[in-house]
């Protein structure tokens, strides 16, 4: 989140979602500093605290939610809807109706493969309602393997020059191959607005990320430890006309006027 320019970093990172006019919020934390922790809190009523920090909860996520309002359910994303150690996740994402496991490029794991995936769950007349969910790698470490080469703007970065792990006096390089690889999330996630400019009736869309990365903002640590930086997050919305005739004005406001709060990824859901 830090890393956004639509949340005040210098770069400008995120250049289409500014375009259209996200409401980002620009304080938001994680509850853990990996994805197995923090994802329930995000997607299910999991309380934050120490007894439930590493237990399943026995209680449906939000997929479950919009399934009993009538929506048809889909969950893309770059790995198996079973994956080894991540129960909690699991029992998660198979409440979808469909899973989609989405195109894998091995030289550049990229997020865009699903745009077509995407495009084909929108276009599909099956049913009225639906609810997408889809799981990015997004700028995840290694941060030159998340982006096409097209989007290597910043350099010098390390899919010009060679990788040999972390290195405190690499630091720049790291920090243009991590903007980089926001870069291409912003292509990506502004292409999905796109994509539901076009739908008629209500559509939004909500962004979350799981946690964030340390780059030596303490001068020796590298993705890892109580850093600040490891739980920040991007936290941001976009809502069609339709959604916003429907909320009352005042609760537009509230959402609107209240970015710069702290809060935490339990207020996602």
């Amino acid at each position: 989140g830090d890393h956004m320019s639509i949340n005040g970093y210098a770069r400008n990172t995120t250049p289409n979602l500014e375009k259209h006019q996200v409401t980002s919020f620009d304080n938001v934390i994680s509850i853990g500093t990996h994805t197995l922790v923090a994802t329930p809190f995000m997607l299910t009523r999991k309380p934050v605290e120490e007894t439930w920090i590493n237990k399943l909860y026995p209680e449906t996520s939000i997929i479950t939610a919009f399934k009993e309002a009538g929506y048809k359910t889909y969950y893309i994303s770059y790995l198996r809807n079973i994956h080894v150690g991540d129960n909690a996740i699991n029992q998660i994402v198979n409440e979808a109706d469909v899973y989609i496991r989405r195109p894998d490029d091995s030289k550049n794991n990229a997020d865009s493969l699903a745009l077509p995936i995407i495009k084909n769950i929108l276009e599909k007349n099956d049913c009225e309602k639906k609810l997408i969910v889809y799981k990015l790698i997004g700028s995840h470490w290694h941060f030159q393997d998340r982006y096409p080469t097209k989007f290597d703007y910043y350099q010098p970065s390390f899919q010009k020059i060679g990788f040999n792990g972390p290195n405190e006096s690499q630091k720049g390089v790291f920090i243009n191959t991590y903007d980089n690889s926001i870069l291409h999330t912003d292509y990506v996630v502004s292409n999905i607005i796109e994509m539901l400019k076009k739908e008629t009736g209500e559509a939004s869309l909500s962004f979350i990320s799981d946690h964030g990365i340390s780059i030596y903002e303490d001068g020796k640590t590298l993705y890892a430890g109580a850093k600040r930086a490891n739980y920040n997050v991007a936290c941001f919305f976009w809502l069609n006309q339709a959604v916003r005739h429907r909320l009352p004005l005042r609760r537009l406001d509230s959402f609107e006027n209240n970015i710069h709060k702290p809060v935490d990824q339990t207020y996602f859901i």
